[in-house]
């Protein structure tokens, strides 16, 4: 079981890391980042450098960054194939993204959180962040959508 991190940028990289280690120590799962977009080998070698040292305490083996095309149907095949646990979109700013984002947190079958890159670090309680998994479905895709 995995939290399923997707990775556009270097920034949402960096705001994307401590939420990501938050919920994956909460839920006592492995983290994998997947990178988007096929032509993102600079990104993808990144990703590996920087994740590798600080999932360490999360990930039992060195972290498997994937990559695939930025499409709703292709992000859930890779979730399946990961058996994700959490699905964890960070948002952007460009219309086009918005689009495929929205798409993607409204099909998804997996328990998905959209978090707005700007806000502050998680809560460092470890029952705070793993406080979501009772609500209903409705009730945590709103939360999710409001930025947690």
């Amino acid at each position: 079981m995995s939290v399923v991190f997707l990775v556009q940028s270097e920034e949402q990289l960096r705001s994307g890391v401590a939420w990501c280690s938050a919920f994956a120590e909460a839920m006592d799962s492995s983290i994998v980042p997947v990178v988007l977009g096929e032509d993102r080998q600079v990104l993808e070698k990144h990703a590996t450098s920087v994740l590798d040292d600080r999932f360490r305490s999360t990930n039992t083996e060195q972290v498997d960054v994937r990559t695939v095309a930025p499409t709703a149907a292709e992000i859930l095949e890779v979730c399946h194939d990961l058996e994700c646990r959490l699905l964890v979109i960070l948002s952007t700013y460009t219309e086009e993204r918005g689009k495929w984002q929205n798409e993607l947190f409204e099909t998804s079958t997996f328990r998905t959180v959209w978090l707005c890159p700007a806000c502050d670090r998680p809560p460092q309680q470890r029952d705070l962040v793993g406080g979501f998994h009772d609500l209903d479905t409705l009730t945590r895709r709103v939360l999710s959508l409001i930025h947690i």
